[in-house]
């Protein structure tokens, strides 16, 4: 059981998490001086390329959320133009019965593991920080299944009556279409344009983690080739020591009447 539920588990994640919650296939992160109007630009040009299928920009960093009593955790944490934004991103719903969430400006939307980490539920609040380190407590309003880092979606009129700054679009998500070698060259334009600070696509993810589960394949085949050759010898000793105890009671058998078979089977039947 121990050897099957290991590989299930974990073998599960990749289709869930970058199939079905991923609705993108990277990121595009804008380099810091590139003014809004040239992140427009760009996004406006991209948005006509036939490898793009779909493309939306969002202002995104990396926080720390505070913990009252253990270390703090580290979020990504992303804010859209508009609470719809994020539908063209991701799955948003809840892990128990999938029930569909969305963004509103009175709150954040948080990773699941995020909430238990820091041990808190709908309406509590938590502390993170700004992009300029400002620290300032948020309300969860939603717990979604997120099963890759640890994440809290705001909209922009939230961040703003919160921190109190409004802030622009510094990230482009895309989705690519067409065949591999043309979804390589785009990633490969996108990592040399001036514009663009770092690129970020799962297709190597995806295929280092595929490679961990082949490997675990090897860890999972010795468990259970150990549990059944542990279960054959225990068997093994049961059968052995039931007839060792039962001489007498097997050769009355056999005195009834009874055949080496019937009796061989007598003992079996049990055992199974």
């Amino acid at each position: 059981i121990t050897g099957f539920g290991i590989r299930d588990s974990i073998q599960t994640i990749v289709t869930k998490q970058y199939e079905e919650i991923y609705r993108y296939d990277g990121t595009v992160t804008f380099d810091q001086n590139v003014s809004v109007s040239e992140v427009n630009d760009l996004y406006d040009q991209y948005q006509t390329n036939a490898n793009i299928s779909n493309s939306t920009l969002l202002y995104a960093y990396s926080s720390k959320v505070l913990h009252p009593d253990n270390d703090d955790e580290t979020a990504y944490v992303q804010v859209f133009d508009n609470a719809s934004d994020i539908s063209q991103m991701y799955e948003l719903q809840t892990r128990v019965g999938s029930q569909p969430l969305s963004l509103t400006d009175d709150g954040v939307v948080i990773s699941e593991k995020l909430s238990e980490n820091l041990n808190k539920k709908i309406g509590d609040t938590i502390t993170i920080e700004s992009k300029d380190g400002m620290e300032a407590e948020v309300k969860i309003t939603g717990i979604c299944e997120m099963y890759v880092r640890h994440y809290v979606f705001m909209t922009k009129n939230y961040y703003k009556s919160t921190f109190g700054t409004a802030v622009s679009d510094n990230t482009m998500a895309v989705k690519l279409q067409g065949t591999d070698e043309e979804k390589q060259a785009l990633q490969d334009t996108f990592a040399n344009t001036e514009q663009i600070s770092s690129v970020e696509f799962f297709g190597a993810l995806i295929d280092n983690f595929n490679q961990m589960i082949s490997g675990l394949d090897i860890i999972v085949l010795v468990l259970i080739l150990s549990s059944a050759s542990l279960a054959g010898v225990v068997l093994g000793n049961l059968t052995n020591v039931n007839i060792s105890e039962r001489m007498r009671e097997i050769a009355t058998l056999k005195v009834l009447g009874f055949r080496r078979k019937e009796v061989e089977n007598y003992i079996y039947k049990e055992n199974n």
